[in-house]
């Protein structure tokens, strides 16, 4: 771990550290350090030993001190040498009420971050969003003694996700709903939405101009001429009666007379020329044939 010098701002995160290292030697003595900082001040350390031997407790207060002097430095490290005794649990508690102090003030930003927390509009952010906010429940809990029920959890979380994932929330809930049940079936639906937002990979043949038989290459096996009627209707254009577009995007001039819907007959893949009516995608091989009406 790096030293902690007491710079303002660096504290939370070391601590944290510091807390996770100790953890993994003794989780004991993690989770006394822990009542220590809700003890405020001036801790009652009798009170909070009361269930520990004290041989233990003497011990690893004695390792306790010696690991923080050993990462300190610094403002820090005056104030932990006036601890007598070499007691790592009081230099622990003036240190933790030195640089993160429980003042009114500080207490009403931490409740307030939790109680109101920012509505997520994307359902691939929405994990990371709600994991971000438990952790501030739990800083609310551990550093101020504030704990959040689980109804107003569930409400919060509510608060929080879009709002078509509301109306689950709201079908979902029920007196005896928890937030953890409540949470697990908001995730799985956001990944799945998550997952169906994605693009989906798909593999398409390539085929070039030079592929088709009309540009001279050679014709696919088992392709074969198809006869097609078109009776101009809602499927095609009503001004000129071709087919391919729609009346507003038809470039046949307006005023040219009014007349029955072209009926076409030609060749899929064949050449359209038809007199008096439109020659279709002769390039590409989709000619349609001559399509002939009484309006051009």
């Amino acid at each position: 771990m790096n030293k902690f010098d007491g710079k303002e701002g660096t504290w939370k995160e070391w601590s944290f550290q510091f807390k996770t290292q100790v953890g993994a030697a003794s989780k004991m003595a993690r989770d006394r350090l822990d009542e220590i900082q809700k003890a405020g001040d001036d801790p009652d350390l009798d009170s909070i030993f009361i269930d520990d031997k004290q041989e233990v407790v003497d011990k690893l207060g004695s390792e306790l001190y010696s690991v923080l002097t050993s990462l300190i430095s610094g403002e820090a490290l005056m104030m932990v040498r006036g601890v007598p005794h070499g007691d790592g649990w009081k230099a622990w508690s003036k240190l933790f009420n030195r640089y993160n102090p429980k003042t009114p003030a500080r207490a009403l930003m931490a409740m307030m971050a939790v109680m109101s927390p920012k509505k997520v509009k994307d359902v691939r952010e929405l994990s990371q969003a709600v994991e971000e906010w438990e952790i501030k429940v739990k800083s609310l809990k551990l550093e101020h003694d504030v704990d959040i029920n689980d109804q107003i959890k569930v409400a919060l979380l509510t608060s929080m996700v879009p709002g078509d994932l509301q109306d689950y929330i709201f079908q979902w809930t029920d007196a005896k709903a928890t937030f953890e049940n409540t949470k697990d079936r908001v995730m799985s639906l956001a990944r799945n939405r998550a997952t169906m937002a994605r693009p989906t990979p798909m593999e398409v043949d390539h085929i070039g101009f030079d592929d088709w038989p009309e540009a001279g290459g050679e014709a696919w096996d088992g392709a074969e001429e198809v006869e097609v009627d078109y009776i101009g209707g809602d499927g095609g254009c009503h001004r000129c009666g071709g087919v391919g577009h729609f009346a507003r995007e038809c470039g046949t001039p307006k005023g040219k007379g009014k007349g029955e819907q072209g009926k076409g007959k030609g060749k899929f893949g064949g050449k359209g020329d038809g007199k008096g009516g439109s020659k279709g995608w002769q390039k590409g091989g989709f000619g349609w044939g001559s399509t002939k009406g009484r309006r051009q």
